[in-house]
Parts: structure tokens; sequence; C-alpha cells
């Protein structure tokens, strides 16, 4: 690292209005003191001069801070400080001293990651509490894209660490996308509003989760977060005024106790001029601490961590998923399809899925399957709780934590997979540490799942490859995550790096609102070392998916927000992986929409073009016993819906086709489930059986490996419509044939369509369409995406 001097304007007078108002007129700040006077502390300037940040002491005796951009305000006036031992250190306080450097270092490419440089301004200023006398250190460092401080407080005995005073003033009309109380799983990422009289004008008790993403109203985009959590509790935000978000520790309100020294996170807000900038902002791994030596000599490129792609039989069902026996099986599935890992999914432990056979040591089973999984190339990565059960150990024992690293590490496992992270407190922050340092020490690389504020430890711990924050599709087996909630993950929680997201279901009984292609779009947008794919390896290894999942890349030398995104409406991103790129589109919005793909981006070389498109058409045919097939389809501006279908069973003509979970949703996301609409039989003998619920005295339709209790069975050659009256969008549906008493029905052919149809078509591709092209970087390619769809086009270089 070199250092050297800068000179930060340093004004340690005391000023009144009239000396103290042009500077702040000239940052976009006009204050309202009268007569009362402020002092000026420093202009810290970022490398290009363009961003700054003054701080300064305001009327109420209050460390205060400002930032702007090009003159234009990012942060108006926001409060600092930490209160130790009930002493708000924050106020009244006195400058000691500023210290004066510029940091400029490079940090060089790794297995995980791209290289990235480290150039800023940084002030240390030591500050004396007047009363207590207490020593506290500021230090900011501005960066040409961004701004970022924290404090420490010197320090031998227990202290007591009330409150964060840390906060950001917001401009007026600045939009924000955020989730409450990190909950992404009940209300998801949210929009909201900063105005004169309230920022969030409908959940004013909410508490905001970072990072939190802003856009200003001349287009400009920042994000607030956190960097380098360590012996200290997760952030969130309270809106505790009009405009104005302050850290609070919802899991510690009543503070935490420290010993000696005491070292807050980074306190961060990111700027750019665009998405594409902001996204490739990589603040959190500058502001991160080197690797240790001891435990990486090799720094981030250790030979035992290695991202890859991992398949779960979290969604299998039964015998299939961890029954003992069943797992060499899988085993050699996950080898044709070139995955890198297999993730067994927690409840391995289990003595009824037989890895202790008359009491033996499942740990003899482990280092079977290692032994067994390694001659096929792949790695195993075994999931784990953190807390037990009245069966199976959890993690939270310190003693038992590191006896198991060590037998994982004896069994020639690759890596450790921590669920039920759930908390964010001081407590479970030291938790995750602990996993990190037995990781390191017995070289076991380390996943969690619901972990928050983790952002920037993937590079002082390589081997942490990623952690929880998105509700996935994997989630989806139960509720639905709308469409648009695709559409915004992107730009949010991806802001804190690498997410525990498995973005593909190869299943399609659980997609639940997420066509194929879609999920594809989603494996190339959300970045993540390991990539875990879920479902049955039998429904990708004989399907158009299986050269797409064979190639897949999971670590990226470039990333492009390509023109035209719109937060939760569009995604349009490519990504480039050393002459190839891929290209990924998501349909966030419940319409038709049609995006003008521009390759300019490509090199002056020839490119193979890969695409990987919704169906124009709807699949057609249905075959019973199999899981049941997802359709979405475009309503808007329909008068009417048919839904039609024809026995092609030779042996009978009665047949039961299953119209399970359908919804007709409007253009503000709100839906209606198809048996909520009375049916008009058009022709046939169609015997319609509505169910909402199992209290109405039916039994539940199943199909495949799942039981529907919203369905609509129709019984016989049918056509029914449906009024719709315009007043709907999308239509969205599972159709399959109930596997009652394991018995296969045949098979029969649909229709979904405005008007109704003699005979019905086949449709051999169902689920997604590829086609093939060649191209250059000066053609121009429309595509056209069906409601909550997806696109994917791969440029291979031409050889």
């Amino acid at each position: 690292m070199t250092l050297r001097k800068f000179p930060i304007k340093v004004i340690s007078m005391k000023f009144n209005l009239s000396l103290w108002t042009l500077p702040l007129l000239l940052l976009g700040v006009i204050p309202n003191y009268g007569e009362q006077k402020v002092q000026s502390l420093a202009v810290i300037s970022s490398p290009n001069q363009q961003l700054k940040a003054r701080l300064y002491i305001n009327h109420k005796d209050r460390v205060c801070y400002t930032l702007n951009i090009d003159g234009n305000i990012i942060i108006e006036e926001s409060p600092i400080g930490l209160t130790v031992d009930n002493i708000d250190l924050g106020i009244g306080s006195r400058l000691e001293k500023i210290k004066e450097e510029i940091i400029h270092e490079s940090y060089a490419k790794s297995k995980n990651t791209s290289g990235t440089k480290n150039h800023c301004l940084e002030a240390t200023i030591k500050f004396i509490h007047k009363k207590s006398q207490q020593e506290w250190i500021l230090t900011c460092r501005a960066y040409n894209d961004g701004f970022a401080y924290r404090y420490d407080i010197p320090g031998k005995n227990e202290r007591l660490l009330n409150e964060e005073r840390s906060s950001w003033s917001l401009p007026e009309k600045t939009t924000l996308w955020t989730t409450i109380d990190g909950k992404e799983d009940k209300g998801g990422i949210q929009k909201f509003q900063a105005s004169k009289s309230s920022l969030l004008t409908d959940h004013k008790e909410a508490i905001l989760s970072l990072p939190v993403l802003l856009k200003y109203p001349n287009g400009r985009y920042a994000a607030i977060n956190e960097v380098g959590v360590i012996d200290y509790s997760g952030a969130s935000l309270l809106p505790n005024k009009p405009r104005n978000l302050q850290c609070i520790f919802t899991e510690d309100k009543q503070g935490w106790h420290l010993n000696g020294n005491i070292r807050s996170p980074w306190r961060i807000t990111m700027i750019g001029p665009d998405l594409n900038s902001l996204i490739n902002c990589d603040m959190n791994r500058r502001l991160s601490e080197m690797p240790d030596d001891e435990f990486f000599p090799n720094g981030c490129n250790s030979d035992w961590i290695q991202p890859g792609r991992a398949y779960s039989n979290h969604l299998s069902s039964g015998e299939a998923g961890l029954v003992w026996l069943d797992q060499k099986n899988i085993i050699d599935e996950i080898a044709e399809m070139k995955f890198e890992y297999y993730l067994v999914s927690a409840g391995w432990e289990d003595p009824a899925f037989g890895w202790r056979e008359k009491g033996e040591n499942p740990w003899l089973k482990i280092k079977e399957l290692c032994h067994y999984a390694k001659t096929k190339g792949v790695g195993i990565w075994l999931s784990k709780s953190r807390f037990h059960n009245a069966h199976i150990h959890g993690l939270e024992s310190e003693n038992f934590r590191e006896t198991f690293f060590r037998h994982c590490q004896s069994s020639g496992v690759s890596g450790i997979h921590i669920d039920s992270i759930k908390r964010n407190g001081h407590e479970t922050q030291d938790f995750i540490l602990d996993c990190l340092l037995m990781g390191a020490k017995y070289k076991i690389m380390v996943s969690f799942a619901n972990a928050g504020s983790l952002s920037g430890l993937s590079k002082t711990w390589p081997h942490l490859m990623n952690w929880g924050g998105v509700r996935h599709p994997m989630h989806n087996e139960n509720t639905n995550r709308p469409v648009h909630q695709y559409a915004l993950s992107p730009f949010t929680r991806c802001l804190t790096e690498r997410t525990d997201y498995a973005p593909l279901l190869m299943q399609r009984a659980n997609s639940r609102g997420a066509t194929l292609p879609l999920q594809m779009a989603n494996s190339i947008i959300m970045t993540s070392p390991l990539m875990t794919m879920a479902g049955d390896t039998k429904n990708s290894l004989d399907s158009s998916l299986t050269p797409f999942l064979n190639e897949l890349p999971v670590v990226w030398d470039k990333t492009l927000v390509l023109p035209g995104n719109q937060i939760g409406e569009l995604v349009a991103m490519a990504k480039q992986k050393g002459d190839d790129w891929y290209v990924a589109l998501i349909n966030g919005e419940m319409k038709t929409k049609t995006y003008q793909l521009d390759l300019s981006f490509l090199s002056s070389k020839q490119y193979e073009a890969t695409y990987y498109q919704d169906p124009k058409e709807l699949p057609n045919v249905v075959y019973g016993g199999a899981d049941p097939y997802h359709v979405v389809v475009d309503v808007d501006g329909w008068d009417k819906l048919i839904l039609g279908a024809k026995g092609l069973n030779q042996k009978s003509d009665i047949f039961h086709l299953v119209w399970a979970d359908g919804k007709l949703i409007r253009k503000d996301g709100k839906f209606q489930h198809l048996s909520d609409l009375e049916p008009k039989i058009i022709t046939g003998e169609a015997d319609i059986i509505l169910s909402k619920t199992k209290k109405d005295g039916r039994a539940e339709a199943p199909i495949g490996r799942k039981n529907y209790s919203n369905y609509t069975r129709f019984t016989g050659n049918h056509l029914v419509e449906y009024q719709l009256k315009q007043e709907f969008v999308r239509f969205e549906t599972y159709i399959g044939m109930p596997n009652y008493r394991q018995r296969n029905y045949g098979s029969a052919q649909y229709h979904i369509g405005p008007n109704s149809l003699a005979e019905f078509s086949l449709n051999t591709n169902p689920e997604i369409v590829v086609r093939k092209d060649r191209v250059n970087q000066h053609d121009q390619i429309k595509i056209k995406m069906l409601p909550g769809g997806g696109f994917v086009g791969i440029f291979n270089v031409l050889r």
C-alpha cells in the first residue's frame, strides 16, 4: 500500500452565519441556524474531486456530515456518533487532531472475484468528549463512487455499547427500495418515497433492512449499507423523523457489552450515475481486510476453495431425497450433469434415512459417499442447522461445532451449508465468525442461509461462498413469489455481493410463477460462487436445458447492466466469461414486453448465438402421473377465457384433467382463483368439480408429488368458457392428471385461448424454445417476452 499526505481543508475556528453560508451554498446545503454558531471540521474530497463530504459540529453541538457529488446533494445534514456507557460521544466533543492520507492499492483477481483497486482519500479525525474525556476516532474515506466512515473507541475495560447515531438524511422525492424487518419472504422488496411529511407514508413504524437502494429525482442512484460486521451487531434503519434513517440494532435494543477497543463496521453510501455503475461498485471489498496469512498463505487462491454448481436434494421427495441407498445414484446423475458439488439436505443424520445402520457412526457413510463422489469428480457439501432438535444436534454448542468441522475434514467434505441463522444480533455475528474460523482451520468452505450483514467478509474469509437474504424459487413449494420481485433483487440484495440463492428448479411442480427461461436468466443475474439448484435431476438430464446447465459459469469476468432496465419491471444484463457473453432478461410485469437487444458490447469477432425463450405456443400434452406443467398466458384485453381438453387414452373415453391453483391476475398484481369464477360449458359432457379449500369436504387433487386443494377438475372431453371482461392481464396455472391410487389415466391434449378450437395441435417442447443464429456486434435482436417471462442469449466466439 502506498501512502502519501493529502491536504484536506481543516478549519478549527468558529464561524457565524455570514462566514459559513457561502461554502454551504456551494454544496447545495442551506443551514437555518440564525446566529447560532457551527464549527467546520473538514471537507474530504474524492480523488477526482467530484464527491465531497463535509464534516462539522452543528448549532446543537452535534457532529454531522453532508455528502454531495458534482454539486448535487446526496445526503443532507446527518448526525454521527456512538453512545457508550450511556454517554453520547457524538454530542459535546471537541476536535483533537486530523491525520490525512491517500490510499492507492490493488488486489489481484481470484477464483471467486475479479481484481479491484482501492483508491481513496482518508481522514482520521480524533475527538475528545469534553465531559467524560473519552477519546474516540472517526475514520472517513472518500472514493470516486462513494463515502464511508467508522468509529474506534479505545479502551481496556468492559463497556456497554448502547446505540449508534449514524444516519442518512435523504433529499425530498428520493425513491427507496428495501425489505421491512428483514422479512423478504413476507412483504418482499418494497418501494417507498421520501416526502416532506414522512419517509414511509404507509409504514411509519417500519424498520428497513440493509442494503437500501436510492434513486434521486435527477436519475442518479445510491445505496446504503454496512461492511465488516465483526464483534458487533448487524444494523437496520429506523425512520426516526421525515427523510432521516438512523442505525438501530433490532436484536440488541438494550445494547451489548464489549471488552477493550470498540470498532464499528463501515457505514457506506455507494453512488453511481446509473445502475451499471452502482452494480459494479465494489466498495464492499475495498473496505474489507485482507485474508489472514496463517489460514490463507495463498490468499484468495487457496486450492481448497473452489467455486461451482451444486445440486440440492431439498425438493426430492421420499426415498429419492435423503435415503442412503439412493445417494450414489444421485451422485451419478450429478456427474452426468457436470455439476461440481452435491449439497446433502439437512436431516441426513435422522436414523430413518439409513445413514447409521444398526446404530453405526453416520460419518462412516459420509466418508464412503465423499470417496465415491470424488471418483466421479463431485464434491460433497453437508447442510447443518445452527440449532438442534429432538433427533439431531445443531452447531450452537462450541465443542460440538469444532467436532463437526473436524469430522468433515477427515471424511473429505468440501463445504458446510449452515441453516437457521435468521437473526442478526451480536451473538449471531459471533457464531458466524466462529464458524468461519473453524472452516479456515479445517479447510472447509462455508455457506450461510438466512444470514445478513456479511458484506465484505468474503474478502477476509475467501472460503465464505455465500449467505442468505433473498427468497428464492426453492421456497415456492408453498407460496408464490411475485414475478416483479425477480426484477428487484438484482438491484437491492445483490449490492452486498454473493447470495445464498437457488435460481433454477429442476422440478416443474415447484416453479410456481417463474417460467423456465426466467429461472435460467436468474441463474446468470444472481451471482454466487456456490450456485445451488434443486429438484429432480431426471427433469434436466434429458431436455433442452442440459447444454445450458453443463456449461453455466458461476464466476464472471465482467458485468454490464444493459440499457432499458426498470427496477421491478425489467432486468437486462450481460456477463462475460473469457471470450463468451451471456445475456439475461427478466420481464417483471404482467404483460407481454418487447426488448431491443443491442449487441455492440461484443467484440469484432463472429459469434454463434443460442437463444432460450418462453414458447410462443403453449404446452399441449399432459401425461398421467407426471409432474404438472406450469403455464403462463397473457390474457390482457381478452373478454373470455376458454379451456379445452381432449382425451388421448384409447382404452377409455373418460379421464380427469386438473387445472390446479389457477389464478387470473390483474395489473396491480392482485389475483382471483379460477375456481372463484362460474364456468359455462360450450361443448362436451364436462363434470366440473370446484374446490377451494379442504374444508368444503372434497378431497385434494394429487398431481405427481403434490396435492392441490384449490383446483378445477374436468371429467370428459369439453370446452368451457369463463368471462373475463378485460379485467385480467395474466392467467397462471398448473395442468396435470391426478394419480389417484397411483393409476395412470393416459394422456390428454388441452387448449387455452380466447376462442374455441375444434382440434388441438401438439407441442413437443412445452417449456422452452431453443434456437441458434450467427451474429456480430453490429446486430440488434428484437425479443418478445411473455408476462413474467425471461430470455437467455449465449454468444460463443466462432473458432
